[in-house]
């Protein structure tokens, strides 16, 4: 990966500088190896080329108007998505079209399931890595059967010598099975 303007090659796959390291207790943050085979652009200052080694005083941004938009479309279809549907898809499709997107269609979306599904999508890839997925999953009701028992997977890039790669799903920590029990779950919504 090259990133823009900045003279600089992230390499990803075994032995490179910043290639793959296995998943240990004790990492040091500031290593430059992945455990996932994936390095997180988000955040980083357009102009700072020595990020790896100084790190990046990019602010932390608490809130976007992306999230403000998906949470509005999705209080409205909750609320009664027959009724709201125009709104709830007005306000994913501008989400969208900020970075050229297709809109989203009352024919792709023509009940709640539907466009809960289609907005699910779009709070994976737009929130990506920003540290909602676990707490929309607990709100959606679907963390027992997504989280329980599963374990995180990164991806183990090796370079050949005939310049082509081969890529080995790995575990990102300790083959131990993530712990989400039903009873936490029924707790955590008996209390409405």
């Amino acid at each position: 990966m090259e990133l823009p303007g900045k003279e600089k090659k992230i390499y990803t796959y075994v032995d490179a500088e910043n290639g793959f390291a296995a998943y240990r207790d004790n990492m040091n943050p500031g290593e430059k190896q992945t455990v996932t085979g994936y390095f997180i652009r988000k955040y980083l200052q357009e102009n700072n080329a020595d990020f790896d080694d100084k790190g990046s005083d990019q602010f932390l941004i608490e809130m976007r108007y992306a999230e403000v938009l998906l949470n509005l479309a999705e209080a409205l279809a909750e609320q009664d998505y027959s009724k709201n549907q125009d709104d709830a898809l007005e306000a994913l499709n501008e989400v969208r079209e900020r970075v050229n997107l297709p809109k989203r269609t009352t024919e792709e979306a023509p009940d709640k399931d539907s466009f809960m599904k289609l907005l699910r999508k779009e709070r994976i890839c737009e929130l990506a890595f920003e540290g909602f997925r676990y707490w929309d999953l607990r709100r959606w009701r679907l963390a027992g059967e997504v989280i329980d028992g599963k374990q995180a997977h990164g991806t183990k890039i090796t370079k050949k010598d005939d310049n082509t790669y081969t890529y080995e799903q790995v575990s990102c920590d300790d083959n131990i099975n993530r712990f989400f029990p039903r009873t936490l779950l029924l707790t955590a919504y008996s209390c409405r």
